[in-house]
């Protein structure tokens, strides 16, 4: 395989991690607000609703235990704020990577470098990629087909506006 297939192959897998990870994002803002809300109109009713009943202390110590078991399966529901935090990071590494393939790649189509040349910094790009991999792991986000899809189609979106095509070129 030849090193301008190479990068743009990792180039589009870049492209399409940060498409992923941008929409991924999204949906986490929304489940998070959505998760908040839920959680204090639940407590908020909860402790009304122990005021005007007679149970009033059964009512409300159900309240507290809900609330208590909620908060501890919290990250099964939704994501934590450290996590989403480092989300954010690897949406950023991923970019960063794609601007760096894409600007490579660029060079190489305008013939600015050779293929020796090119090859030494595709490494040295390859090399950041542990870094995503390793964060990538640790997080271990689930695969969301739909998000999934949609980044496919963002990123070949992007390649036909921006590039012309979707395949990769034909070698010279």
């Amino acid at each position: 395989m030849s090193i301008r297939t190479r990068v743009w192959y990792d180039m589009l897998h870049a492209k399409a991690g940060d498409e992923y990870l941008t929409l991924y994002l999204a949906r986490e803002k929304k489940w998070r607000v959505w998760y908040k809300v839920g959680l204090i109109v639940v407590t908020t009713a909860g402790l009304y609703f122990s005021q005007t009943n007679p149970l009033v202390p059964v009512l409300s110590l159900t309240v507290v235990w809900i609330s208590q078991l909620v908060s501890q399966v919290q990250n099964f529901i939704v994501m934590s704020d450290d996590n989403f935090g480092k989300l954010g990071g690897l949406r950023m590494m991923y970019y960063e990577r794609w601007a760096k393939l894409e600007d490579l790649w660029f060079e190489m189509f305008d013939e600015r470098i050779n293929d020796d040349e090119a090859q030494i910094r595709y490494y040295e790009t390859r090399k950041e990629a542990r870094d995503i991999e390793k964060l990538d792991n640790s997080l271990l986000l689930k695969k969301r087909r739909k998000l999934d899809n949609k980044a496919q189609l963002n990123t070949q979106a992007y390649i036909d506006q921006y590039h012309g095509y979707t395949e990769q070129p034909e070698e010279d």
